[in-house]
């Protein structure tokens, strides 16, 4: 996917997130998000993508915070505001990222517009120190917006072109790529419908969702650890040392039997 169509895409989950249900999804998963970014620590903290996430980073106990745009960042983008916060320009599959540096990475929503988002997932193995975090967020395929998302005339527009997957499966790649998942939880249960009024009735969807359907979420979160392979070096087997055969217990016995039947006077 060239640049130009990334930032396309950015833009247009930006103004999803400017309107219903974008807006209200938008503050379920930031309340989300910031409750898990409160929870890792380190020196230094990755976002990648959109900047509609940036307000999340105000509960990091990270000191160091940087934002990965894309290459062309668009008007709304640029105007987010940067709360103790530097940015650079780059792309998920090819962070300009040095490798074992970051302590933890956010990927919302990013891996949906990624052409192989499994490269995504592998350059923030990259970049992560050892023990580090992943947090990815992303649009669960089963739930109600999976179901949004099959319908032909939504397929043009963000989010709604963006390739959702399921948690097990992005569990999968993050277990393959090294990480051992920590956390997963599951947010907004509600239809995506563009009713505010409607949306507000539902709220009760938010109480019963995570107890009897959790896994019919709209949006889904990992958290995964870098696993650390230490290499232990083997200690040498120890080579069993044999026992000595002691003259006096066999051949000793013998000589001196030999002796006494040679000698009856010297040996009594």
């Amino acid at each position: 996917m060239p640049p130009e169509r990334r930032s396309e895409i950015g833009s247009e989950l930006g103004d999803w997130h400017r309107r219903m249900p974008g807006s209200l999804m938008l503050d379920a998963e930031s309340d989300r998000l910031a409750g898990l970014i409160a929870n890792v620590f380190g020196y230094h903290l990755l976002l990648v993508g959109s900047g509609d996430y940036l307000a999340t980073l105000e509960s990091a106990r990270v000191q160091h915070r940087t934002w990965l745009a894309a290459p062309t960042p668009s008007e709304a983008d640029s105007a987010h505001p940067r709360p103790r916060c530097s940015a650079v320009c780059g792309l998920a599959s090819a962070m300009p990222v040095a490798s074992d540096s970051v302590d933890v990475v956010v990927l919302p929503h990013v891996i949906e517009f990624e052409d192989t988002p499994h490269e995504a997932l592998r350059e923030a193995e990259r970049v992560l120190v050892p023990e580090g975090h992943v947090i990815v967020a992303g649009y669960n395929s089963l739930g109600l917006m999976g179901a949004w998302n099959l319908l032909p005339h939504r397929a043009r527009r963000a989010p709604w072109n963006g390739r959702f997957y399921t948690l097990s499966r992005v569990r999968d790649w993050l277990r393959n790529l090294g990480f051992d998942v920590v956390a997963s939880e599951g947010c907004f249960f509600r239809p995506p419908l563009r009713s505010g009024r409607s949306l507000r009735r539902l709220q009760v969807f938010e109480t019963a969702g995570p107890k009897f359907w959790p896994y019919l979420c709209g949006t889904w979160f990992l958290v995964a650890r870098k696993r650390t392979v230490t290499l232990t070096p083997g200690r040498p087997a120890r080579r069993r040392r044999r026992k000595p055969i002691r003259a006096a217990g066999l051949a000793g016995s013998a000589m001196t039997a030999g002796r006494r039947a040679r000698f009856p006077a010297a040996a009594a």
